[in-house]
């Protein structure tokens, strides 16, 4: 972390030295709270929730949440983080890794679903009251809000993405950008994916 950052400088310039490229990595689908907290207090306010309003944890790791790239202060956090990297020049590209998605249920979530909803002419009833789906659904979806839940989340990620990209390219159109975005083909990624 920033205290070891001298040293992942000085490995990366030996790296490029001997023309191997380095990719500064970033974690994207967890916020440890035991060691960011005490810079952002408001942690658990950029997180993603589950139906009843309780925090996910990051798989079985207690000690991890997940974030919500709809929440303003989690996007806002990581453009300075990868502002940094890019403008140091010490790296020739960014590996974003677990660019996954679980679903969220936060109020910025549920408005921007409503949104969408109506963006999609669901006028067959009121967006603004429907209540979204659960996490889990059987592997063939036959209701319309499910299968556009589905499409929701996966327009939340490539909306963060091509964020990302667009400002990496805009300090060095040069670097390399990589991520790690699960395969989402069936029921083994439901609680990511819905699918």
């Amino acid at each position: 972390e920033k205290e070891d950052y001298k040293n992942v400088v000085s490995f990366a310039r030996h790296c490029r030295k001997r023309g191997i490229k380095v990719l500064a990595y970033i974690q994207h689908a967890s916020v440890y709270p035991e060691i960011m907290r005490k810079e952002i207090p408001n942690l658990e306010e950029w997180c993603s929730v589950d139906r009843n309003g309780k925090l996910w944890n990051y798989l079985d790791s207690y000690w991890r949440w997940i974030p919500c790239p709809n929440r303003p202060g989690f996007m806002e956090y990581m453009d300075t983080v990868i502002t940094r990297i890019v403008e140091s020049g010490e790296f020739d590209g960014v590996l974003f890794d677990n660019m996954m998605n679980y679903p969220c249920y936060c109020p910025d979530c549920r408005r921007m679903f409503a949104e969408q909803l109506k963006e999609k002419n669901f006028d067959f009833l009121y967006p603004e009251f429907v209540e979204m789906p659960p996490e889990e659904l059987p592997a063939e979806i036959m209701d319309p809000v499910a299968v556009e839940f589905v499409r929701f989340r996966h327009q939340t990620i490539a909306n963060a993405v091509k964020h990302y990209r667009d400002l990496i390219k805009s300090i060095n159109p040069e670097m390399f950008i990589s991520a790690n975005l699960p395969v989402m083909p069936w029921r083994t990624g439901l609680i990511y994916y819905n699918m």
